[in-house]
């Protein structure tokens, strides 16, 4: 477990980016939601797959943190690959239980 994720509800943000190797960042943040603190960061050019393997594992490591995706054309693949292929859970869902 992370340095000073334990016993704590963390949520990590992700922003999905269509960029590819020479566009947008992909990026996160990890924030404690008790104390708004951010745990830590991620900015990188990384496929749909590969973000939602890193953002799964991220999340896992801080206490099974809430991953909340941006819901957008990327945020979608990312979200349905974090679920099923990932088989991580404990994804925000809105009123619509539509995850992200």
């Amino acid at each position: 477990m992370a340095a000073g994720a334990a016993g704590k509800t963390v949520l990590l943000a992700v922003d999905p980016s269509g960029g590819g190797s020479e566009g947008d960042y992909s990026a996160a943040e990890v924030l404690d939601m008790e104390t708004g603190v951010q745990c830590a960061e991620f900015a990188g050019h990384v496929g749909g797959l590969e973000l939602a393997w890193l953002m799964t594992r991220l999340a896992t490591e801080y206490n099974g943190a809430w991953l909340v995706v941006e819901r957008n054309n990327h945020g979608s693949g990312v979200l349905a690959l974090a679920e099923t292929v990932c088989g991580y859970g404990r994804i925000y869902r809105q009123g619509d239980k539509r995850g992200g």
